[in-house]
């Protein structure tokens, strides 16, 4: 049974922000297509563990820094998601179009240490090398150099 408060009272608002507003991209501004699976299968194998296993990490807010980085942190992420979604031309930026990819590292490491979760660190960072890796790939595929 899943420990009660746990990490997925903070980070479910993001998962589902991103459920929501993912599939209101722009056309054409993100996709999977050149991504070798040698990165896309262990990226979605870990999406699955990272946004999952939160339900698993205690919610402790004993000290307040776990959770102001991690409000920072989900703070950045969805400002991270504006160009994009305003359909800028500035999300077509190798640096801009990759901040949603880097972003969760922040909100991602804070619920590791308010869960003291150094597994769910690792993961976290696995992860988002990836995603980002996939990130550099899909833009790349979409705005040739």
């Amino acid at each position: 049974m899943p420990p009660w408060p746990n990490c997925l009272l903070l980070a479910g608002p993001l998962l589902v922000f991103n459920a929501v507003f993912g599939t209101r991209l722009p056309e054409g501004l993100y996709h999977d297509e050149g991504v070798p699976s040698a990165i896309g299968l262990p990226e979605s194998a870990l999406r699955v563990v990272v946004f999952v296993a939160p339900l698993w990490l205690p919610l402790r807010l004993e000290r307040r820094g776990p959770l102001v980085v991690f409000s920072l942190g989900a703070v950045l992420y969805v400002l991270s998601w504006v160009p994009a979604l305003a359909d800028l031309e500035l999300a077509r930026r190798m640096p801009v179009y990759l901040l949603p990819h880097i972003t969760p590292v922040v909100w991602l490491l804070a619920l590791a240490w308010m869960g003291r979760s150094w597994l769910f660190a690792t993961a976290s960072l696995v992860f988002v090398g990836l995603h980002t890796s996939h990130g550099v790939l899909a833009h790349r595929q979409l705005h040739p150099w």
